[in-house]
């Protein structure tokens, strides 16, 4: 049930980004970013933001997290993820853990991207 859960949120996670990323790409012409992504990727860190907060009102919700957090939002953006789990290293372990995951892994997602793009023909 778990497995089926996280793909349906994931289904409609990335039809939705798709749909919203295309939608406003065609619509924006800032040649200097990328509108649609970048609004993806914001709207997911508020949306898994909220979920977590209401979380912490609601424990009902919490059977809603495979569907939501890792179905839907993993599908939508990762960036949330990375957001959410910084801002606990954050609190949890400090400022230089927060800061070491954000700089990680910018580097080596962008590395890597970089690398598949430039390399591998």
């Amino acid at each position: 049930m778990n497995i089926f859960l996280i793909a349906l949120g994931g289904a409609i996670g990335a039809v939705l980004r798709y749909l919203c990323s295309t939608f406003l790409n065609k619509i924006t012409s800032i040649n200097s970013i990328i509108v649609g992504t970048l609004f993806v990727n914001v709207l997911g860190c508020l949306l898994i933001g909220l979920f977590y907060a209401l979380l912490k009102q609601f424990e009902s919700l919490s059977s809603y997290r495979l569907f939501f957090v890792v179905g839907f939002l993993g599908a939508f953006t990762t960036f949330s993820s990375i957001s959410y789990e910084s801002l606990v290293l954050l609190k949890t372990q400090g400022f230089f853990a927060f800061s070491l995951n954000i700089i990680l892994n910018l580097i080596f997602g962008l590395s890597a991207t970089y690398l598949a793009l430039n390399y591998i023909k």
